[in-house]
């Protein structure tokens, strides 16, 4: 069961809590998917409007547990398609494992921070995805894996895998961030950050596959490690990337997949209470205006805080967490609904099975 534990309204946005692991379902902001799964059973439901628990998620910490990213997507009916914990992959209508990539591939990224993305495949869209997976880099099951893609195929109920993976970034080069844009023309884009480094890495999907990498440096770089997180805003316009104590914010050009080298905020932010928790969830709200990311904080100690930044002056907010988590000591992921909405795991009450 999710538990919505509070709603705090700022600028027409409501950031809802939801007690369970440090994963939320990655949707694309082409189409933000209305069902999503993800975490340990857990499942969220926004066809009706309002969301409901989505029932049926098999993903437990039993076996090869997932810690981080998940992702799902739904056909064009909105039924749910497919989905995955980044260890294992699902068929969304019968919940059944369609790959165990874990076992199968030695793959499975399973602490990568924001780092699973679906989309439709831009040659048939109708029944057939790619599955992207970011880089494990710090601590998972497989560490250092780079980013590798899968391609699936729906008929009726069925799921199978018909290539994959493929390789498009190996060993450490790129961090933990992942995320998906459209081109406007059918096609999109799959924006990771390098590691050590102020490059963009950016593929272009289309109907002839996934195209080269573009390396696209950005300045001013204010550093970052491991963690990391990219997100496109939903108007397709900002681009926004956070590594453990930096953020920056770029226009973006949804045509071109390029960004104008001129920052809209760039800064080296503070580290939470310790001086040891990392800037780890991200989120842009729906018009683009403004900037959310957490610090992680530690469940052992004081920490979880939620920051607002309005990227036309910089000016931060610092969401505190007795009016945003209910003293919640340790924050995670963010992600916007489909109800423009964005939802903030909180990973220090998980309950497996819930």
């Amino acid at each position: 069961m999710i538990k919505i534990i509070q709603r705090v309204m700022l600028c027409s946005i409501a950031f809802i809590l939801v007690y369970h692991q440090n994963i939320q379902a990655q949707v694309s902001p082409y189409s933000l998917s209305p069902k999503w799964m993800f975490g340990y059973g857990a499942g969220m439901n926004f066809s009706g409007g309002a969301p409901v628990v989505l029932s049926g998620n098999p993903s437990t910490a039993a076996v090869a547990p997932a810690l981080e990213e998940s992702t799902s997507i739904c056909d064009r009916t909105g039924a749910l398609a497919v989905y995955t914990d980044a260890v294992r992959i699902y068929n969304g209508a019968t919940n059944a494992t369609v790959r165990d990539m874990n076992t199968t591939d030695a793959l499975a990224g399973n602490s990568a921070t924001n780092g699973a993305v679906l989309i439709p495949d831009p040659a048939a869209p109708a029944s057939q995805y790619y599955l992207f997976l970011a880089n494990d880099v710090t601590a998972g099951l497989q560490p250092s894996k780079g980013i590798n893609y899968y391609k699936l195929t729906k008929s009726g109920a069925v799921v199978t895998v018909t290539s994959g993976p493929t390789n498009i970034a190996a060993g450490s080069a790129v961090d933990e961030s992942l995320c998906a844009g459209a081109d406007s023309l059918g096609g999109y884009w799959i924006v990771s950050h390098e590691l050590s480094n102020n490059n963009f890495w950016i593929w272009h999907v289309t109907t002839g596959g996934v195209g080269g990498v573009s390396k696209q440096a950005h300045t001013p770089y204010v550093g970052g490690t491991g963690n990391g997180t990219v997100k496109i805003s939903k108007c397709q316009d900002v681009i926004a990337w956070t590594g453990n104590n930096s953020l920056v914010v770029y226009p973006w050009n949804q045509k071109t997949g390029t960004f104008t080298n001129a920052a809209l905020y760039s800064n080296v932010l503070g580290m939470g209470a310790t001086g040891s928790e990392p800037t780890y969830g991200l989120e842009l709200s729906p018009d683009g205006s403004m900037v959310y990311h957490t610090v992680l904080g530690n469940a052992n100690t004081t920490g979880g805080t939620l920051k607002q930044i309005e990227i036309s002056t910089g000016n931060p907010t610092v969401l505190s967490s007795s009016s945003v988590n209910g003293g919640s000591k340790e924050l995670g992921t963010m992600q916007l609904g489909p109800d423009n909405k964005i939802y903030v795991t909180n990973s220090a009450s998980l309950t497996t099975g819930n």
